[in-house]
C-alpha cells in the first residue's frame, strides 16, 4: 500500500464533496419532477429528464475518477463506503462524513423516484380509465367509478353518461 499525501487527500476530499453535491442536485431534480408531475407540465418532464441524465453521468465519472485513484493506494475493489480507510487517520473524519451524508442522500432519491414513479403510474391508469369510459371501449361491462379513496371501483353499476333522443 502506498502513503497518501496531502495533495492526495484533499483530491479525495475534493471528489467526494462533488459527488455530495451531485446527488443533492438530483435530489432536487426528482423534487421538481414531482411538481411537474402534479403541475402536468410535459415539456419541464424533458427537461428534467435530461438534466437527471448528466447528473447521472457526472457522478458516474465521479466515481470512475476516484475508483482508478483510489486503485494505486488499494487493491481491493472500490467502495464508497470503505474509502476512509485509505486515507491517513488525521483526514478520516471530513471523508466520512460526507460519504454518510451520500448515503442519506441516496436513500431521499429513492424514495422521491419510488414516489414519482407511483404518482406517474397510477395518474397513467387513471387517465386510461378515463378514456376507456369515454371511448366505451372498458373492459369490464360494468362501468368503473372514481370513490372517495382516490380509486376506481368497478363494482357499482353506475353511468357516466345517458344518451337521451
Amino acid at each position: 500500500m502506498c502513503v497518501m499525501n496531502q495533495n492526495d487527500v484533499q483530491w479525495i476530499e475534493q471528489q467526494v464533496e462533488k459527488k455530495k453535491q451531485l446527488y443533492q442536485n438530483l435530489r432536487a431534480c426528482f423534487e421538481k419532477e414531482r411538481d411537474a408531475l402534479i403541475q402536468v407540465e410535459i415539456d419541464r418532464l424533458w427537461r428534467i429528464s435530461s438534466e437527471k441524465d448528466a447528473l447521472c453521468m457526472e457522478i458516474s465519472t465521479v466515481k470512475k475518477n476516484l475508483a482508478d485513484f483510489v486503485a494505486s493506494f488499494c487493491s481491493a475493489p472500490f467502495d464508497l463506503n470503505q474509502l476512509y480507510k485509505v486515507l491517513p487517520r488525521t483526514d478520516r473524519g471530513a471523508v466520512s462524513k460526507s460519504i454518510r451524508e451520500i448515503s442519506v442522500l441516496k436513500r431521499q432519491i429513492d424514495i422521491l423516484r419510488q414516489s414519482n414513479m407511483t404518482y406517474m403510474n397510477e395518474s397513467l391508469q387513471f387517465m386510461d380509465q378515463i378514456m376507456a369510459i369515454i371511448s366505451g371501449t372498458e373492459k369490464d361491462s360494468t362501468p368503473a367509478v372514481y370513490n372517495r379513496q382516490c380509486a376506481f371501483n368497478s363494482q357499482k353499476p353506475v353511468r357516466f353518461l345517458r344518451q337521451e333522443v
